[in-house]
C-alpha cells in the first residue's frame, strides 16, 4: 500500500532544526528564511547570538535542551543539522551522535566554504569519516561541493540543495546609473578570507578609482579596525558596518554591481541576494561560486589573489553601457531557480525520501 505523507505534518511536528543562534552570516539567513515557510517548526540554537554570551557554556545548554526535546517530544523523525568547518562541525558532530542515539534520522548540511582544507588537517579525516558514515544524509550546496564529497562518503548519501533567496525583483539595476561611475557593494564578513582587504588595496592604485569613476560599499562586521586603517577616509570607499535586512535591499538597489573576491566559500548567500536584485556578479572561482556566475553571462570570475583582472572588467564595463543591464537580467533569471519557494519544495522532497 502507498503511503501518502503529509508534508504540513512532517514540517510542523517531525522536524527539529540546529543551528546558530543568529541571523547574521549565511546559515542564519537560510535558517531565517526556513522559519518563514515553516513557521511551526521546531530550532534549538547552539550558538549564541552575541560575543559577550559564553559560547561553551551556551553549547552546553543547547545539548540539555535537544536531549529534553527529543525524550519529550516523540515526533521528531529528523535531526537537520546546519554545520560549518572546524569546531562548528565538532560541536554539531556530538548533535548527530545524540540523535542516533535517539534513533533519530539526521541531516548534516554542510555550509563551511574551507571544509575541504578542514578535512584534510591531520586526522580530521578520520572523525569527519565516522560521523558521516553515521550520519544518513549531507546535504551540500553546489555541484562543485558534491564532487568533493562523492569522495569521502557513499553517493546515495549526499543532496545537493542550494541556499534559498528571497526575490528581490522590485530593486533590480537602475540602468541610468551605468555609464557614469561603476557602484559595487560588498556584502560579507570583515576578514582576510573575503579577500576585502586585497580589494581595497588594489582599488586604492586603480586609475579609475582614483578619479572618482569606481564606489565601494561595504557592509559586514569583523576586523573593522584593519579596514579602517586601509580605508583611511577615501571618499570613495563607504563603510556601513552590519546592516540588517531592509539595509540591504537599500544598498542592493542603489549599487550596479556586486563584488566578492572570497578566498574560499560555500554557496554565498550574499551573491544570490545580489542575483536575485538583478545585479552583475564579480566572484571567484572557488566553492559553488562558478555555479552561480558565468562568465559572458552574469558576471566575471577572478582567480583568488588575481585582482589585475578587475582593470579588464572595467573597461569592459565602461565601454558597454549595456553590459551590466544585460548580466543584471541574466542574474535575476538564474535567482528563480534558488529561491525560498522552489528550494523548500526540494528539502521538502528529502524530508519525504527520509
Amino acid at each position: 500500500m502507498i503511503q501518502y505523507i503529509d508534508m504540513n505534518k512532517i514540517k510542523n511536528e517531525s522536524i527539529l532544526y540546529v543551528g546558530p543562534d543568529s541571523d547574521k552570516g549565511g546559515i542564519g539567513s537560510v535558517l531565517k528564511i526556513y522559519e518563514k515557510y515553516m513557521p511551526e517548526s521546531k530550532f534549538i540554537g547552539t550558538y549564541p547570538k552575541t560575543s559577550n554570551t559564553s559560547k561553551y557554556f551556551f553549547f552546553c545548554q543547547s545539548i540539555f535542551k535537544i536531549i529534553k526535546t527529543l525524550a519529550n517530544e516523540t515526533e521528531i523523525k529528523i535531526i537537520h543539522i546546519h554545520s560549518a568547518s572546524k569546531g562548528s562541525f565538532f560541536r554539531k558532530s556530538i548533535i548527530c551522535l545524540i540523535g542516533k542515539m535517539f534513533h533519530k534520522k539526521t541531516i548534516l548540511h554542510i555550509h563551511g566554504g574551507s571544509f575541504k582544507e578542514f578535512y584534510n588537517k591531520g586526522l580530521n579525516k578520520y572523525y569527519i569519516n565516522f560521523i558521516f558514515r553515521i550520519n544518513d544524509k549531507t546535504i551540500c550546496l553546489s555541484e562543485e561541493w558534491k564532487l568533493f564529497f562523492d569522495n569521502i562518503m557513499r553517493k546515495d548519501k549526499i543532496k545537493v540543495l542550494g541556499n534559498p533567496v528571497e526575490d528581490y525583483k522590485k530593486y533590480r539595476i537602475n540602468t541610468e546609473n551605468i555609464s557614469h561611475k561603476i557602484k559595487m557593494l560588498f556584502l560579507g564578513n570583515i576578514s582576510e578570507e573575503k579577500g576585502i582587504f586585497e580589494l581595497i588595496n588594489f582599488l586604492n592604485e586603480n586609475e579609475y578609482f582614483k578619479n572618482n569613476v569606481i564606489s565601494l560599499v561595504i557592509g559586514g562586521i569583523g576586523n573593522e579596525k584593519i579596514l579602517g586603517e586601509l580605508i583611511n577616509n577615501n571618499k570613495n570607499i563607504q563603510y556601513a558596518g552590519w546592516i540588517n535586512a531592509e539595509e540591504r535591499i537599500k544598498y542592493l538597489k542603489e549599487c550596479n554591481l556586486f563584488i566578492l573576491p572570497s578566498f574560499t566559500e560555500g554557496l554565498p548567500m550574499s551573491i544570490l541576494e545580489a542575483m536575485s536584485a538583478g545585479k552583475a556578479i564579480i566572484g571567484t572561482k572557488v566553492g559553488g561560486i562558478p555555479s552561480l556566475v558565468k562568465e559572458n553571462h552574469n558576471g566575471w570570475l577572478l582567480e583568488v589573489h588575481k585582482l589585475e583582472k578587475l582593470n579588464e572588467i572595467f573597461k569592459e564595463i565602461l565601454k558597454d553601457e549595456d553590459i551590466l543591464k544585460k548580466y543584471g537580467d541574466n542574474s535575476y533569471e538564474d535567482s528563480k531557480k534558488y529561491h525560498s519557494k522552489n528550494i523548500i519544495k526540494k528539502l521538502e522532497t528529502i524530508y519525504s525520501e527520509m
